[in-house]
């Protein structure tokens, strides 16, 4: 049994192959280096060479050290809400005059008429975006590809000594509680010209959606006021004067969405983070962040060192233990699909389908176990 090296530490291995790539034991297991960076892999191997035998823990520990970089989350689905921001490389601008702001406009409404997406507040800031989108079809990432990439392209063609990179990394998006927070994120999107210096009244900056919300400019046609200002009125006549009288209600700029998300991904209340953790995250992308916020703490805050300790000391037969192991990481602590795949060496399916039978099948005994480790844990 592969899991035989967890209960049975040998001294640490060769990090070479004979095929030439960088091998490394994690957790007593092998594990290609194509996971990682070149530079995590320097590292994390200078930290090898420290120890002198081989220390499944300490493996365990440095599987975190050099599994930082994970992939940002995808949550997208019919009619989501999100708040959108892309910023320009080292904060270079990205609209350096007015043509590029209006191709900009141009693009987002291709994009409407591309991706059906309906756009309720947004602002172009001179080296930065905001956006306040609804999705009805769950293809968040095909319009902001489509923007980005295609505005880029225009950017790099219209300005031939700008070369390299246009944005910082990917864009930045939250999932927004639209019936909690869709007037106050409009509002701090309106009033970030403000906020920046730029213009003394949000009205004076061209560039976003609140002077089409006042009828001081026209509206483009991948906008959509009347979401927005029918929440302020049904009378039409009210809604420019009420929406007005909001947004100077915070002129100093002192809303930040960054205090209201959980996670970094979801705006919105407690109960709505759990609503969309379970039924939109994939279990592989429960992150620590995402898990630090969320119910499933509660349960999965035990230490992987302790739990493999515990194990490792049952006097049980291997392939109970191997059941009980992958059971218990899954189970009471922060560990991912991907990660405990690379532990036990298995593939994430593998050890997806051995936890739902393990939980399915577990015996008095085992649950006996259980109990055990709960309760020892409590005493500590």
């Amino acid at each position: 049994m592969r899991l035989r090296r967890f209960f049975n530490p040998e001294p640490r291995e060769n990090l070479g192959s004979g095929s030439g790539s960088l091998i490394f034991l994690l957790g007593g297991f092998r594990l290609k280096t194509s996971f990682f960076s070149e530079s995590l892999i320097t590292k994390a191997g200078a930290d090898l060479n420290q120890i002198s035998t081989f220390d499944p823990f300490y493996s365990i520990q440095l599987f975190f050290k050099i599994s930082k970089m994970a992939r940002p989350v995808k949550i997208e689905f019919p009619n989501a809400f999100y708040h959108v921001m892309s910023r320009g490389l080292n904060r270079q601008a990205l609209f350096l005059d007015d043509n590029d702001f209006i191709f900009f406009l141009y693009l987002l409404n291709q994009a409407q008429e591309k991706f059906r997406l309906i756009c309720h507040s947004y602002c172009l800031m001179t080296n930065h975006y905001h956006f306040f989108l609804q999705t009805p079809e769950p293809n968040l990432a095909l319009i902001m590809k489509y923007l980005n990439e295609n505005y880029a392209r225009y950017f790099l063609n219209k300005y031939p000594d700008k070369d390299g990179h246009v944005f910082k990394g990917r864009y930045k998006r939250k999932i927004v509680q639209s019936d909690l927070y869709s007037l106050q994120l409009s509002r701090y999107i309106h009033l970030n010209p403000v906020k920046a210096g730029l213009v003394e009244h949000p009205h004076q900056w061209q560039w976003s959606s609140y002077g089409a919300y006042l009828g001081f400019k026209p509206k483009n046609k991948f906008l959509n006021l009347d979401w927005l200002s029918n929440q302020f009125s049904a009378d039409t006549h009210k809604q420019k004067e009420l929406i007005a009288q909001y947004t100077y209600d915070d002129t100093g700029c002192s809303w930040d969405p960054e205090e209201h998300t959980l996670g970094k991904i979801i705006l919105g209340s407690r109960e709505f983070f759990e609503h969309i953790v379970k039924n939109y995250v994939r279990e592989e992308d429960l992150s620590h962040r995402i898990l630090a916020e969320s119910e499933f703490r509660i349960a999965k805050n035990y230490d992987p060192n302790s739990i493999l300790d515990f194990v490792r000391s049952l006097d049980t037969e291997l392939k109970q233990k191997e059941k009980l192991l992958i059971y218990f990481l899954r189970e009471h602590t922060n560990l991912s699909l991907t990660e405990i795949s690379h532990i036990i060496n298995k593939q994430p399916s593998a050890v997806s389908k051995a936890y739902t039978r393990a939980k399915a099948n577990l015996d008095a005994e085992s649950k006996s176990l259980i109990e055990k480790f709960i309760c020892e844990s409590l005493k500590q």
